[in-house]
């Protein structure tokens, strides 16, 4: 009985493990608003931070993503009201390869639980190329120093469906 005990702990550890790791996958969601209008959303979390790019089907007129990371400050990202952030994002490829992508952010705390750094990205075929294709996804200040990063496990999905709903990166 107590190899038997020994296994079932052991399988509750790796099942507990692999539930904290998925909490960082990217989650693509499609829906309506209540305007009746089809939007995507890819977000991921990690421990209290969230980052979702968002779009909807009139997006493509303007070729924007919209971007928000969400949670407490930083100590290279200070929020206050009214604030803005010359930001990067840093899509770290297979092989090295990095591609970065500007974004003009300003901070919004309307709803306190949840406040946060918000903008949008030219959203054309290769920026999607590499949300699809990276590894990892950082977030850089205006010196190029990393403030955040999370996996890019599960934003192929997402860059399929911004594509498909959105009709962003067909360029």
């Amino acid at each position: 009985m107590g190899k038997l005990t020994r296994v079932i702990v052991a399988l509750t550890a790796l099942i507990a493990g692999a539930s904290i790791g998925h909490a960082e996958e990217w989650q693509t969601t499609t829906s309506r608003d209540p305007k009746d209008v089809k939007f995507v959303s890819v977000k991921a979390e990690k421990f209290e931070f969230s980052m979702e790019f968002r779009c909807d089907e009139h997006d493509w007129q303007d070729q924007r993503l919209w971007v928000k990371f969400l949670g407490p400050s930083l100590p290279r990202l200070y929020g206050e009201a009214g604030a803005t952030a010359e930001l990067s994002l840093l899509f770290r490829r297979h092989g090295g390869v990095l591609y970065r992508e500007a974004w003009d952010a300003y901070f919004e705390n309307k709803e306190p639980d949840q406040p946060g750094w918000q903008g949008s990205i030219i959203a054309g075929k290769s920026e999607l190329e590499a949300l699809a294709s990276a590894q990892t996804l950082e977030i850089l200040d205006s010196e190029a120093l990393r403030i955040y990063s999370f996996s890019a496990k599960g934003t192929a999905a997402g860059a399929a469906a911004i594509r498909k709903h959105c009709k962003l990166g067909a360029d």
